[in-house]
C-alpha cells in the first residue's frame, strides 16, 4: 500500500517512481498469473535539475538536431522525419542505434535493411565485451550484422578486419552521434 511508502526516507520523486513499480508489479502478475522471477528499476535525472527543466531531450529531437550537420543520408533523414516515427517507438534500442549510425553497420559500414531490423540478420553487440565488464548503456552497443558479431565473438580490442571504419567513426563522433567512450572503445588498441 502507498501508506507503507510514506515512512521511507527517500524523495517523494523516487516514492512516486517506488509506487508506479509496485503497481506495474501488480498489473504484471494479474496478465501473467505469476510474479516476476525479479524487478529491476532504473531511476535517472540530470543531477542538480529538477522537474521539467530536468527531463532530457527527446531521443527525436535529439537526432534530428545531430543530422542537419550531417550532408549525404538523406534517405536515412526522410525515414528519421517520417510521421510513423515516434519518441516511443526510439525507445527501442535497435532502431535508435540504427538512427545514430546513419544506418550502417558499425563493424562493416555495410547498409542496414531497415525492414529487417528486427531479423536474426542483425545484433547488438557489447562493443567491451560483457565478459569483460557489465556495461549495458549505448555507449558500449553498436548495432552490427549479425556474421560480423559472431566473427567478432568476444575479442577485444577488435580484431584485424573490424577497424577499416575508423573514418566511419570518427565522423560519427565529430557529428555528435556517438560519444568519447564509444569511439575510445571501437578505436583502442591495447588490450
Amino acid at each position: 500500500r502507498y501508506k507503507d511508502l510514506e515512512n521511507l526516507y527517500v524523495s517523494p520523486a523516487v516514492r512516486r517512481g517506488i509506487w508506479q513499480s509496485l503497481r506495474m508489479a501488480d498489473e504484471y502478475i494479474l496478465n501473467i498469473g505469476r510474479a516476476p522471477d525479479k524487478i529491476f528499476v532504473e531511476v535517472t535525472r540530470e543531477e542538480g535539475t529538477k522537474g521539467a527543466a530536468g527531463r532530457t531531450v527527446s531521443r527525436k529531437n535529439r537526432l534530428l538536431e545531430l543530422y542537419k550537420n550531417v550532408a549525404g543520408y538523406d534517405e536515412i533523414r526522410s525515414e528519421l522525419t517520417s510521421e510513423g516515427l515516434t519518441d516511443l517507438r526510439l525507445r527501442q534500442e535497435r532502431l535508435y542505434l540504427y538512427f545514430r549510425q546513419l544506418g550502417r553497420c558499425m563493424y562493416s559500414g555495410e547498409r542496414i535493411d531497415l525492414s529487417q531490423l528486427n531479423t536474426d540478420m542483425y545484433d547488438v553487440d557489447h562493443i567491451l565485451p560483457r565478459t569483460y565488464i557489465k556495461d549495458d548503456s549505448l555507449d558500449n552497443k553498436a548495432l552490427v550484422l549479425r556474421k560480423k558479431n559472431v566473427e567478432k565473438r568476444d575479442a577485444y580490442p577488435l580484431p584485424q578486419g573490424f577497424t577499416e571504419q575508423q573514418n566511419f567513426w570518427k565522423m560519427l563522433l565529430t557529428k555528435g552521434l556517438i560519444s568519447d567512450v564509444t569511439y575510445g572503445r571501437l578505436t583502442r588498441t591495447e588490450p
